[in-house]
């Protein structure tokens, strides 16, 4: 939602029939309108893209999916390398760390072997999601 600024309100008044403004007629800014525009600085350095397969890894964890797969899973970790964008995902049944865990050991296996490079850095939205 938002309100037409001032040039496109006097366009307006000249598409329609009957509208008038008044000459010198001020248009009052909108304090909702005002605190929307406004923008926050980040709290971080902005992050930099990776120059190579591995360099960066970023994964999440989602889930509980329904229903479960056939072979019981409810959860699943998605690792994605920042460089090629290819992307692995792996089932869970849970969302242990010691499950989570298993699962990037895994994955770390294939693709370090597969690219010949090794992870240097991963990113996750916080270990709060999973349980012990």
């Amino acid at each position: 939602m938002g309100h037409l600024g001032e040039d496109n309100i006097k366009k307006l008044a000249k598409m329609a029939e009957g509208m008038k403004i008044k000459v010198g007629t001020s248009v009052r800014v909108c304090e909702a309108c005002m605190l929307g525009k406004q923008t926050w600085q980040p709290s971080h350095n902005s992050a930099t893209r990776a120059n190579e397969p591995l360099e960066l890894v970023h994964s999440d964890l989602c889930g509980p999916i329904t229903p479960t797969t056939f072979g019981g899973a409810k959860y699943y970790i998605l690792f994605v390398d920042d460089f090629t964008r290819m992307m692995h995902i792996y089932p869970l049944k849970g969302k242990t760390t010691a499950e989570v865990l298993e699962r990037f050991k895994e994955y770390k296996a294939e693709v370090e072997k597969q690219t010949g490079n090794e992870i240097k850095r991963s990113r996750t939205n916080g270990g709060s999601e999973y349980q012990k």
